[in-house]
């Protein structure tokens, strides 16, 4: 049985959205920016970017069956990594998947 810690989900949620963010604003400040801005911005933009995948890559982590190391989530599962929606069985090899409360 998968079990999916909600603390842990939380995290991987605010790194994700946070990478995402700085990128956000490392690509404002680059496309405002005088010459003096312009490496700060870029640091800026790809950090985010780099940060947002870790992010992204933990919370992809979290959703991987312990019985046949998969992940329950797939690649067209229609899942919402945004939400606390994930589906109650593997599709691959039907361990119970849910979330901790």
């Amino acid at each position: 049985m998968l079990i999916v810690s909600k603390k842990k989900l939380l995290a991987a949620r605010i790194v994700m959205w946070g990478g995402i963010g700085l990128a956000a604003l490392g690509a404002i400040l680059f496309y405002i920016s005088s010459d003096s801005f312009g490496s700060a911005s870029i640091a800026l933009l790809g950090g985010g970017l780099v940060i947002s995948l870790l992010g992204a890559a933990c919370m992809k982590r979290l959703f991987r069956c312990p019985s046949c190391r998969k992940s329950v989530l797939g690649t067209d599962s229609g899942v919402d990594l945004r939400t606390s929606n994930c589906p109650n069985r593997c599709p691959h090899c039907g361990a119970e998947v849910r979330l901790e409360k």
